[in-house]
């Protein structure tokens, strides 16, 4: 009963940090997933808990696919910032050496 309820819990707590962006509580919840599933194994668990683990193993892969899809766009962020960095160094050195020769 105690796994049914803390699976409830952690599935409850995953949603609300995904919903919240909270890069930082999904990798701690993470880690309770992991701890709690490890107890699970080679246990025999009723149908109450393996609903319960249906439950939390389905918030557990959306909200990681959440995690990689933000991943994902701030990788490509990052490609841009350092692109246009990149340009506007460009920029510079040309307009400094139009300036010199001036």
């Amino acid at each position: 009963m105690a796994e049914f309820i803390a699976m409830n819990q952690l599935a409850a707590a995953l949603n609300r940090a995904a919903s919240q962006h909270d890069w930082d509580a999904i990798q701690q919840l993470d880690q309770q997933i992991a701890g709690l599933l490890c107890r699970f194994h080679g246990q025999e668990i009723d149908s109450t808990a393996r609903q319960s683990l249906q439950v939390l193993r389905h918030t557990h892969s959306h909200v990681h696919k959440l995690v990689r899809e933000k991943r994902d766009e701030l990788a490509g962020e990052m490609v841009e910032q350092h692109r246009r960095r990149e340009g506007a160094l460009s920029y510079a050195a040309v307009m400094r050496e139009e300036n010199e020769h001036e």
